[in-house]
């Protein structure tokens, strides 16, 4: 266990970002922001993912993708509804 002067508090944030058209999401970002370390605020806001939307002519949802920007890799995966 380290000293109490020797602790660090880190808070992780969250915030979304989303595009729409005609009234419905067509995309989303998903941002990680850090707060009580040594970086800049531009260097800790980090893409965090990545989700855009298909509608049909009936505005119905059709298919989600979704791309994970969190782990060493990046994933898409694609969901058809």
């Amino acid at each position: 266990m380290l000293p109490v002067s020797s602790r660090v508090l880190v808070l992780v944030i969250w915030s979304l970002n989303g595009s729409f058209e005609a009234g419905l999401m067509v995309s989303e970002r998903t941002w990680r922001h850090s707060s009580g370390t040594d970086e800049s605020e531009e260097t800790s806001r980090v893409l965090a993912g990545e989700r855009s939307f298909a509608y049909n002519r009936l505005n119905q949802l059709t298919e989600i993708i979704a791309t994970d920007r969190t782990a060493e890799h990046t994933f898409t995966t694609s969901d058809h509804v």
